[in-house]
């Protein structure tokens, strides 16, 4: 119970900082000092939680803003066998908005995570919401992919996604 309880305090804690910064507005969850202290003075109480860790390191990513949390999140996800998909689809967006405040602060290598992201979210059966791809998404995807010369992978991520987009956007967005 004090596993669930940690687990979703910091599952909850991740996605109000996450929105909080998309809405430029300062929010610190309640009670996630002490959430933090108890997880981390009982780390190995705490071992067999795997998702645990995972919400930890997110939460110290999101709130840091570094590199490190960054790649350690990004190594973490790699080896993910716990974490169902609509957690691991926002831990993800983590990690590609983290990336794009990177490329809009000038670090143009970037474009490379972003780039993985996508490759990741597409390997996992991610990217479609309720069953469609947003157009946003495909044009990101393929704007990317096409900045870094992956033209191949550009190719055939339009002929697999085109037809996931909604009919009314797919004109616009084809075209």
């Amino acid at each position: 119970l004090d596993a669930y309880y940690l687990c979703n305090k910091l599952r909850i804690a991740c996605e109000m900082v996450s929105r909080s910064r998309m809405l430029q507005e300062d929010y610190h969850p309640h009670l996630i000092d002490d959430v933090l202290k108890e997880y981390t003075s009982n780390i190995e109480r705490y071992a067999q939680f795997p998702a645990l860790h995972i919400y930890s390191i997110a939460y110290h990513f999101l709130t840091q803003h570094n590199t490190v949390g960054y790649q350690e999140l990004k190594r973490v996800l790699q080896h993910n066998t716990i974490v169902s998909k609509a957690e691991l689809r926002h831990l993800y967006t983590y990690m590609l908005n983290f990336s794009v405040r990177q490329i809009n602060y000038g670090r143009t290598e970037y474009y490379a995570e972003v780039f993985h992201v996508y490759q990741s979210l597409m390997e996992q059966d991610l990217l479609l919401q309720h069953g469609y791809l947003t157009a946003r998404t495909f044009i990101n995807a393929t704007t990317t992919a096409i900045r870094l010369q992956e033209y191949g992978w550009t190719k055939q991520f339009m002929q697999e996604y085109q037809s996931r987009l909604k009919a009314d956007e797919q004109q616009n967005v084809i075209d």
